[in-house]
């Protein structure tokens, strides 16, 4: 398939190499986990983590394999309250509190189905009135089902006592 004349694995190629590294290799790193030990723990052949971990697969959030890896590396931390585990979050998720098991387990599902940014990629910052805020655009079927996961998972992590606001784009724009 091409886009503008270049072919779509040719620019996965070129963003894959622009990443600094996926989540889960950051995460056996810290814990001297290696690919065959995970593997073991959760089930899958070690040329699936190892494609997890060279950025060749996605690690989809809504895959069961992110639990099981997100269950196994709490294990893992249990005696420390966490503590590994949270240092890494704390790097992507400042602002956001940690204060329950299940709040840590979503937000480290949600880090693990991400890979960061290169350090010189350009974020735009608005000025005047405006607030950042981060757009996320679904297609299909399948991205509606997407948006929904996203959103849950997303109220999972707010404060007890946060009140929602939600319109869609007909109320809202008529």
């Amino acid at each position: 398939m091409l886009y503008n004349g270049i072919k779509i694995r040719e620019i996965k190629d070129i963003m894959r190499k622009k990443m600094t590294g996926s989540h889960i290799s950051k995460l056996m790193e810290v814990f001297g986990v290696s690919g065959k030990e995970l593997a073991d723990a959760i089930h899958v052949d070690y040329s699936l983590i190892s494609k997890w971990r060279l950025l060749k697969r996605r690690l989809p959030l809504s895959s069961p394999h992110t639990r099981r890896i997100a269950d196994y590396f709490m294990s893992l931390d249990l005696q420390t309250g966490y503590a590994r585990i949270k240092k890494l979050l704390h790097t992507s998720y400042p602002e956001t509190p940690m204060e329950t098991k299940k709040k840590i387990e979503v937000l480290l599902c949600k880090w693990l189905s991400h890979v960061d940014l290169p350090e010189n990629a350009h974020v735009f910052t608005p000025s005047g009135n405006a607030r950042p805020e981060t757009c996320y655009v679904y297609d299909g079927n399948e991205g509606r089902r997407q948006a929904l996961l996203d959103f849950l998972e997303y109220v999972m992590l707010l404060p007890d006592g946060q009140e929602i606001v939600m319109c869609s784009t007909k109320i809202c724009s008529g």
